[in-house]
């Protein structure tokens, strides 16, 4: 069984550049800012200065929106593809995402503690592919949810 990490540089870009221009000048329309996975958005934004320390004072109550917002990370990568099953092997997605490999959807989370394999062999290529995980406000959601059953 061959393996391949995703681990490193990818590149985060916000889902909705005008929600995210109401909170913060960083963003343009078409950027993005590098961060490492395993990691994740308030501290790959804390150390980009973009937000203060959440964990000082009432530093959290301004930067409620980077929850309240979706986040997109994507990054190209190498494979040499060969016979058998691609498995794509996700741990610690927080929380609600899709999952695309060259463009097409390949699978979706909904909860941080499960492991989720997805199944990519027919989409996978040989040599260069690009994956994306475009993450959901948790928090949109799980109001949206509640609209429901009320």
């Amino acid at each position: 069984m061959k393996i391949k990490t995703l681990d490193g540089k990818w590149s985060l870009r916000p889902a909705d550049n005008a929600a995210i221009s109401r909170n913060t000048a960083f963003f343009s329309e078409n950027e993005k800012l590098e961060m490492n996975l395993p990691g994740d958005v308030h501290s790959a934004l804390l150390e980009r200065g973009i937000i203060k320390d959440p964990y000082y004072a009432k530093n959290e109550l301004e930067m409620l929106w980077v929850g309240q917002n979706g986040w997109n990370l994507s990054r190209d990568f190498s494979y040499e593809k060969e016979d058998g099953r691609v498995i794509l092997s996700l741990t610690r997605v927080d929380t609600v995402c899709s999952v695309f490999l060259n463009g097409q959807e390949v699978g979706r989370t909904d909860n941080f503690f499960a492991r989720w394999d997805f199944d990519v062999t027919d989409t996978v290529k040989d040599g260069e592919n690009h994956i994306e995980f475009r993450f959901e406000s948790a928090e949109k959601l799980a109001l949206k949810r509640n609209s429901e059953l009320t």
